[in-house]
């Protein structure tokens, strides 16, 4: 990689190099969490309270009555045992630590990208106790959401700082 010493670095070396403000000047790197995260954060949330709700609620009906079938009782179109619940509930825990900032965001997310495809992976078209063909739907969609909010914190945290003016 090309530093900003070389006397001519290439395009992509060139797009790669950090620009920094003189060492005497009164700037400093802008925080990128506040404004960059706004919507990776409602998106995190908003997943959270779904979750929270569809896991809650498969929760109490896998508690609350027998299963006749190994995937467990039915909630909506989708089917819960205890265990399978719990994930969906540890996900919404998940969701929330992500919340706190970047490096938590790429952590968590890339753990729910990985975690989920290999439950879509390992459960399709198999009837156990984390698994059915909508509950490999909602595998997938939980897998594609992690990678989509990794990949879009992970866009927000390589771009370039905004500089501000030290306070005081």
């Amino acid at each position: 990689m090309a530093s900003q010493s070389d006397p001519e670095p290439n395009d992509l070396a060139r797009g790669m190099t950090t620009k920094s403000p003189p060492p005497d000047s009164s700037l400093v790197p802008r925080d990128p969490d506040v404004a960059a995260l706004r919507e990776v954060r409602v998106a995190l949330v908003v997943q959270a309270v779904l979750l929270a709700v569809l896991g809650g609620w498969g929760l109490a009906a896998a508690l609350a009555e027998p299963a006749t079938a190994p995937s467990g009782v039915p909630v909506l179109v989708f089917h819960f045992t205890w265990q399978h619940a719990l994930v969906l509930l540890g996900t919404v825990v998940l969701s929330l630590v992500a919340t706190i900032g970047h490096r938590w965001v790429l952590r968590c997310m890339a753990l729910q990208a990985v975690g989920y495809g290999v439950l879509f992976v390992v459960g399709a078209g198999a009837h156990n106790w984390f698994a059915d063909p909508a509950d490999d739907v909602l595998h997938a969609v939980l897998a594609l959401l992690g990678l989509s909010l990794l990949m879009w914190a992970a866009a927000s945290a390589l771009t370039e700082y905004r500089w501000r003016r030290k306070a005081g």
